[in-house]
């Protein structure tokens, strides 16, 4: 139940300033919003960073599925092996290079040229689920944020409306939360999925801050672990 004992004060907590007058996002500056914060799981990937992220998506899986069918720890690791490489060869099919260079892609010993970068990122990005769908599957496995200084703007009080900084830093995010916000955006669901991130990050700055004030600018939307 949400509670108003932590009811706001000018320059708490870890704020660096007072409030300003003004409707939602009033104040903000630089930055963009929560839904911004979530878009940016995809936007700032690469095609070597999609390569990575497939490869080790595709080992966990698959040790993961291993060790429900009761495999052994050896067996565990070979599954992971295995689907690490298929993934890695998929990668360079869909790219039109060897399976050598999409390895070293994956392993960041190596970034793409610019033409290939340009001619496969969007390819390779439609064959991970597209924008929402990578979004939503880099979503479930984020446990916490660095949030830095953000804009909130005041549920209620006399001060309802108006809009306040507060400096927030590193805080963590639960995984059944992480896995409900990729749930709302996968299902196109982006209003629900950014105030549920608002209010994550709210509470674990300060648990109950979520029922009287609701973020609605971050200064660094593309700021994860």
């Amino acid at each position: 139940m949400r509670t108003k004992a932590n009811q706001p004060r000018k320059g708490k907590p870890g704020s660096g300033g007072g409030s300003s007058s003004g409707g939602a996002g009033a104040g903000g500056g630089k930055g963009g919003s929560p839904l911004a914060v979530l878009r940016s799981l995809s936007a700032g990937m690469g095609l070597a960073d999609m390569a990575k992220w497939a490869a080790e998506q595709a080992a966990e899986a698959a040790a993961a599925a291993a060790k429900a069918a009761g495999a052994t720890a050896t067996q565990m690791a070979n599954a992971a092996k295995h689907a690490r490489a298929e993934s890695i060869r998929s990668t360079a099919s869909r790219a039109g290079v060897s399976t050598q260079t999409a390895r070293r892609w994956a392993r960041g010993a190596q970034r793409p040229a610019a033409g290939t970068e340009k001619a496969t990122r969007q390819k390779m990005q439609r064959s991970l689920g597209g924008a929402r769908g990578l979004q939503a599957a880099r979503m479930r496995g984020v446990t916490g944020m660095r949030a830095g200084n953000v804009t909130v703007m005041i549920k209620s009080g006399p001060t309802a409306g108006t809009t306040e900084r507060r400096t927030i830093g590193s805080v963590s995010i639960p995984r059944s939360t992480s896995e409900e916000i990729a749930r709302l955006l996968a299902e196109g669901e982006d209003v629900t999925a950014e105030e549920l991130l608002s209010d994550a990050v709210l509470d674990a700055y300060g648990p109950g801050l979520s029922g009287i004030m609701r973020i609605v600018s971050f200064d660094d939307p593309t700021s994860w672990l």
